[in-house]
């Protein structure tokens, strides 16, 4: 599953705002509702952070289902 997380004010990985099976649904989500410059990837692997400019807005992840 494919998490995408939201800042909350205090932490980048805050607020859980969708689930996708599809790494393009998720990256589809992120372009139309939130407000961002790019889309970097991260250290880890399936890994992604939302950035506006130069502060961090969200993450978009991997996680194994359940």
């Amino acid at each position: 599953m494919w998490q995408v997380w939201c800042w909350n004010g205090k932490y980048v990985k805050g607020k859980l705002v969708k689930e996708y099976k599809a790494k393009n649904s998720a990256f589809k989500y992120v372009s139309d509702n939130i407000e961002h410059k790019e889309i970097v990837p991260g250290p880890e692997k399936d890994t992604y952070y939302i950035e506006d400019g130069d502060q961090t807005v969200g993450i978009i992840e991997k996680r194994k289902a359940k």
